[in-house]
């Protein structure tokens, strides 16, 4: 058995609504860099970020409403509108994957696509698409996960085992969505943290003044003041730790 060498493995962080992402990159992690094709007219491009956050790069074609924030996200991109999608068609060295989302675009470039001269090793195709031209070039059907089927080309026939089954717990990932309440919970409890740390240096170098007689109404007040600060504390913290409380109820619920 092999010494472990302290190495701890960082899991994929999945973008995709439906982690088509995961089976991509179980299947083509290997792959580096990758050159992927997306074609969502009414979407963000979500099933290549994550595979872009790994130095992959691409085109998408995207409505013009979304270049702008599309190109902020991700400038190594190629981003086309969708009356320009013919342009894709052109090869452009090994095409790793084809992302072909709900529409009359996504249809377009299946029809037009030239697949002798750009052969995309892996194609996600949304259900509502004919994929009929696929299957008669000889791709090999994969998992179907509900929204999209997973192809994988003739001459990758290794790949066709890495994409019989949607994302499970087996494979090392993270939803996105998971990791980033995981940053809101870790900021909310440093800042509570930091709070608590002054309320309680602030309290501790309190002391009342002394004076001669201390009447019973100075113990009044001083009493009123404690309460006072108690029910502060426990009201700011409440709000404090309400994500916190949220986080651990939806957690539960998974």
């Amino acid at each position: 058995m092999a010494a472990y060498d302290g190495a701890v493995s960082t899991p994929f962080v999945s973008r995709a609504l439906n982690r088509e992402d995961v089976v991509l990159w179980r299947a083509l992690r290997h792959v580096s860099p990758g050159h992927y094709l997306e074609v969502d007219e009414t979407g963000e491009a979500p099933v290549t970020r994550s595979l872009a956050e790994h130095g992959w790069t691409g085109t998408v074609v995207l409505a013009p409403d979304r270049h702008a924030l599309h190109a902020a996200q991700r400038p190594q991109d190629l981003t086309l509108a969708p009356a320009q999608a013919d342009q894709v068609a052109e090869p452009d060295g090994d095409l790793h994957v084809l992302v072909l989302h709900a529409g009359d675009t996504s249809r377009s470039v299946l029809a037009a696509i030239d697949l002798d001269a750009r052969r995309p090793w892996v194609v996600v195709a949304d259900a509502s698409l004919d994929a009929g031209r696929l299957a008669a070039a000889g791709w090999t059907p994969g998992v179907h996960d509900g929204v999209s089927r997973f192809w994988s080309a003739p001459d990758h026939p290794e790949l066709a085992a890495q994409l019989d089954h949607p994302a499970c717990s087996l494979d090392d990932s993270i939803d996105a969505r998971v990791v980033e309440l995981e940053e809101r919970v870790a900021e909310l409890s440093d800042q509570l943290s930091r709070w608590r740390g002054r309320a309680i240096s602030s309290w501790a170098a309190w002391e009342p003044r002394q004076v001669p007689d201390w009447s019973v109404d100075h113990q009044r007040e001083l009493d009123r003041a404690k309460l006072e600060l108690a029910q502060m504390q426990q009201t700011i913290s409440w709000r404090l730790t309400r994500p916190i409380r949220a986080f651990r109820r939806r957690m539960g619920a998974w």
